[in-house]
């Protein structure tokens, strides 16, 4: 197909007459064209025979390793465990076949399929690079024997992708002829790609941070994921740097195999005691303490200080709800609905049910205790211990419910302890923290 349509692109430039035909430019031109065909037919490796590494297997055990035909040598070399053999090594150097660009094509194939055994033996690697030159027979091995005949191969190819900015299948196809996917050598190209996120997410274009996100993280495993998400999240938060945050939680909250650590169903998706797992809340408790005092608070100043005193509390916070009033809910409809859309993830807004305008209520898990605030003037903070009767204790309540009432979050039999925001209230606050094991750590303020 590709040499039907590279005759077509031929036919077309010879049959221009504005102008004397430059052969030299014209060559260019198709030779290029054909590139792009050969690209867009993919690269997708050969079906080969299931019983080629069998017969292989037999051949060797019964010694007759020079009764296999030519033809079936050459797909051989699409078959890893029989390229990692040295004896199929030893057999292509004593027939002399000169390997052409299927035959190197599927032995890079195989080198890299196999790369954690290849990689343990360099020498076997170098073995290779030598016979394989004096073999070769094809353009090809020169886009590909940097990246497949070196132990550093996988860190070249990651520096080019780094350099490029284009996809591994692109580059892949590019350099090897083929596309492949799900072995340790595009592992390794991508967690030494991913090494490089703080520099990008810091300095890189918007279509740079995208290409990270979309394309290399979103290659990796959750496994895979855990070791430079955790690098890049450990220096992003030393430089409470807010752009880079937000980008890293919106990859986080969207990814179907990680999710926001506080919420059930997806804690198992962490470690969640790591430190990457403890930032990460972090960075989400402050997001909600700011969208509660931010919104519900817009038409009048927080003067109290009541976000800055909680920012100093994030990290020890696990959970939060935004319980809404149905006057908030009107008053802030747009706004509201636009975080909806943004945060779909998310189980942060609930309903407050009641007549009258009475204000937003904020309810914070911090294991020991539950927190309830409220945003309309007036009202005290209520404080939950673990072992009250208070209903939210329950995880699952405290997370699903969608409708609170106003009663339960107000509840003077069942709370441990209730104060208002008057008379040097942050220092009673902080002492009744301190007494059940919470303490502020002053950083991060918003």
């Amino acid at each position: 197909m590709a040499l039907i349509e590279s005759f077509q692109i031929l036919r077309i430039l010879s049959q221009r007459n504005t102008e004397p035909l430059d052969l030299k430019f014209e060559t260019t031109k198709f030779a290029a064209a054909c590139a792009r065909i050969d690209r867009l037919k993919g690269g997708a490796p050969p079906r080969i025979r299931p019983d080629l590494l069998p017969i292989w297997n037999k051949m060797k055990e019964t010694n007759q390793l020079d009764l296999l035909s030519d033809s079936e040598l050459r797909n051989m070399c699409w078959v890893p465990e029989v390229v990692n053999d040295p004896q199929f090594l030893e057999l292509l150097w004593k027939r002399k076949k000169k390997l052409g660009r299927s035959l190197i094509k599927g032995i890079c194939y195989s080198i890299v399929t196999a790369w954690k055994s290849f990689l343990s033996s360099p020498e076997k690697i170098q073995k290779y690079k030598k016979i394989v030159e004096e073999l070769n027979s094809s353009s090809i091995l020169s886009h590909c024997s940097p990246y497949v005949f070196a132990p550093d191969g996988p860190s070249k190819m990651s520096d080019e992708l780094l350099k490029r900015r284009v996809k591994p299948s692109d580059l892949l196809m590019e350099k090897f002829g083929i596309v492949f996917s799900g072995n340790d050598y595009l592992t390794q190209v991508l967690t030494e790609s991913a090494k490089h996120g703080f520099e990008i997410l810091t300095n890189g274009r918007p279509e740079d941070v995208d290409w990270y996100f979309d394309v290399i993280l979103s290659a990796l495993t959750k496994e895979q994921l855990y070791q430079p998400l955790g690098d890049l999240v450990a220096k992003v938060d030393e430089l409470q740097n807010e752009a880079a945050k937000e980008r890293i939680l919106e990859f986080i909250l969207n990814h179907p195999n990680l999710g926001d650590p506080r919420l059930p169903g997806f804690e198992a998706n962490w470690h969640i005691t790591s430190q990457l797992a403890v930032t990460l809340m972090e960075w989400l408790s402050q997001g909600d303490i700011g969208f509660f005092f931010e919104m519900f608070f817009q038409n009048r100043n927080d003067s109290q200080g009541r976000k800055r005193f909680w920012m100093d509390y994030a990290h020890c916070v696990r959970g939060t709800r935004v319980i809404v009033s149905a006057a908030d809910s009107k008053r802030y409809f747009s706004k509201i609905n636009e975080f909806k859309q943004k945060n779909q993830q998310t189980r942060l807004l609930a309903s407050l049910n009641g007549a009258g305008d009475l204000g937003t209520a904020f309810m914070m898990d911090f294991g020991t205790l539950k927190v309830v605030e409220f945003s309309q003037s007036g009202n005290a903070c209520y404080f939950y211990s673990q072992n009250s009767n208070f209903q939210f204790n329950n995880r699952n309540l405290f997370w699903n419910t969608e409708k609170f009432s106003v009663s339960d979050l107000k509840n003077q039999e069942v709370c441990v302890e209730r104060m208002s925001h008057i008379s040097n209230w942050e220092v009673k606050f902080s002492m009744f923290l301190a007494r059940n094991g919470i303490r502020a750590v002053r950083r991060g303020r918003g």
